[in-house]
């Protein structure tokens, strides 16, 4: 899990996607609003919800349930994103500073790949880091849309 967020991470710190300020509607064109059943690579039932919030801007919070964990990310009308159309790839990283320096911070990450034959493989991670602590959670799906 946590090769998955490094990935994330380097690939959007090299600028390797395309980057954008309609996070909403590029990731609801890969994700449409609804629920989704699916699994894990390892066969675990898990779901993905997607739906508006913060009404009347068109906020969308996805939320990944994968046994213990529940996580959610919320994407923001005019945040900044990365994409791959030929792949469904979606990614956001929020990265929140806590305090005075960057050594504590949160953040949130998104990110949507297409899992081949109409399926699309979702991840949200929170990843929380003050001091030498670290807690991060990670909640994967592959659902059928």
């Amino acid at each position: 899990m946590k090769i998955l967020l490094a990935l994330a991470i380097s690939l959007a710190a090299f600028n390797s996607f395309a980057s954008g300020s309609d996070a909403v509607n590029k990731l609801t064109s890969y994700l449409p609003i609804g629920s989704y059943t699916g699994s894990t690579d390892q066969g675990t039932a898990c779901l993905v919800s997607v739906s508006e919030v913060n009404y009347p801007k068109k906020d969308i919070q996805v939320r990944v349930i994968e046994g213990n964990n529940d996580l959610t990310k919320l994407v923001t009308e005019g945040s900044e994103f990365g994409f791959k159309d030929y792949k469904k790839e979606f990614i956001q990283i929020d990265h929140t500073i806590v305090g005075n320096d960057d050594v504590n911070y949160v953040e949130r990450i998104i990110r949507t790949v297409n899992a081949g034959d109409n399926k699309l493989y979702v991840v949200v991670s929170f990843s929380a880091v003050f001091n030498t602590n670290t807690d991060t959670q990670v909640a994967e799906c592959i659902i059928n849309l």
